[in-house]
């Protein structure tokens, strides 16, 4: 039995992160038979991020601190929802790591090391790191599996090119989640770069349903399911539900202690790990998102959806452009300035040629993972 580790946000306080993980991971021990681990390692800048408090080093911020003291209980509750469900289907390393340094040690361990998926190769965002790269490995099987580059180009935004070009050449195969990361990898090495799906999508949501926790909702709602909440969107979902005469559920409880007074429809479930939003998507009446994952989902549980198109999709932010269109169902795309047109939003999905859509990627991952777990040694 091959032994598998997977680097990746697999610890982060993130439904997304948390969920491509353990796709990825029951996939490969499932369909591969191999033993998988994820190597235990978060960065500063991951703690900071999903950090209680904001650090001090502002009014706003301490405003804000202020704030989600206020709200500690119902906030600081959801971090165990996240530790929870991390350890329970999570299996990670027997050494915890917050640096690269001393990860050199993992390589007699394993036979196969995997990056991916989710931003670990947007070298923009807080919590990058060169480790996501896997340059500690010199003599294993390095693969890529569908990481994405959070529409940043490597070759715009890092200090050394070259270091990066260089730790792309070293893997053995290489695939990335976007078409706009495919074109940009291929700027920085000769090797082919394929497109790959997103582990979540791999699972059906049958199987998601094993991992899924009951939540208790009252009335009938929309998840608005979006990573920053900003106003014009908000707004735009209150008059949603207006129109519909339902509840919305969010996530992400210190952004709701900030927001909910002026959304009188916005509520925040008890719980917000992965399990319970699984559970959330399942049961919501409509669904409206800016995540990636949050569209991913919608589609796995068949829900009438929409995608709320922000500014930097016109700026080569493709995440959620890339998966619509496999899926044929750019359709979705909706503008927060949309008029509110009942019919319009209730608007039916054929799930007949998007489940197809679904089963031709689904294969492609099957052949990219069989390609690269059941190689013959040359």
């Amino acid at each position: 039995m091959k032994k598998v580790a997977i680097i990746t946000f697999h610890s982060s306080h993130n439904c997304g992160s948390m969920l491509q993980s353990l796709a990825l991971k029951t996939i490969i021990e499932t369909r591969f038979n191999a033993n998988v681990q994820f190597i235990d390692f978060a960065n500063k800048g991951s703690d900071q991020k999903y950090a209680f408090y904001l650090p001090k080093n502002s009014l706003k911020n301490i405003a804000k601190n202020m704030l989600y003291f206020y709200y500690f209980k119902i906030v600081n509750s959801n971090y165990f929802d996240y530790e929870e469900f991390k350890n329970k289907h999570l299996p990670l390393t027997d050494k915890s790591y917050k640096s690269i340094e001393g990860m050199e040690a993992l390589e007699p361990e394993f036979d196969i090391f995997i990056s991916g998926s989710d931003q670990i190769w947007n070298i923009t965002c807080n919590d990058a790191d060169d480790a996501y790269f896997l340059p500690f490995i010199t003599n294993k099987r390095k693969i890529a599996y569908a990481p994405s580059l959070g529409a940043k180009s490597i070759t715009k935004y890092a200090k050394d090119v070259d270091q990066y070009k260089k730790y792309l050449e070293d893997y053995d195969m290489l695939s990335v989640r976007e078409f706009n990361g495919q074109k940009w990898l291929q700027e920085l090495t000769d090797k082919e770069i394929e497109v790959i799906c997103d582990p979540t999508v791999l699972l059906t949501s049958e199987d998601y349903d094993k991992f899924s926790k009951p939540v208790n909702i009252k009335r009938k709602y929309i998840f608005y399911y979006s990573y920053g909440y900003v106003e014009n969107e908000n707004a735009f979902v209150q008059k949603v539900a207006d129109l519909f005469d339902l509840d919305v559920i969010t996530f992400n409880g210190k952004r709701w202690a900030t927001i909910h007074r002026r959304y009188s429809r916005f509520i925040l479930p008890d719980c917000e790990g992965p399990a319970s939003f699984l559970y959330i998507v399942k049961h919501a009446e409509m669904i409206i998102t800016s995540s990636f994952h949050g569209t991913v989902f919608s589609t796995i549980y068949h829900k009438k959806f929409w995608v709320i198109k922000n500014d930097g999709m016109t700026k080569g932010d493709d995440r959620a452009s890339s998966i619509l269109s496999q899926l044929g169902l750019s359709d979705r795309f909706i503008e927060e300035t949309a008029p509110l047109d009942k019919e319009m939003l209730s608007k039916p999905i054929d799930y007949t040629i998007v489940d197809a859509n679904i089963s031709k990627l689904r294969e492609n991952a099957y052949s990219y993972l069989e390609r690269a777990i059941n190689y013959e040694k040359q």
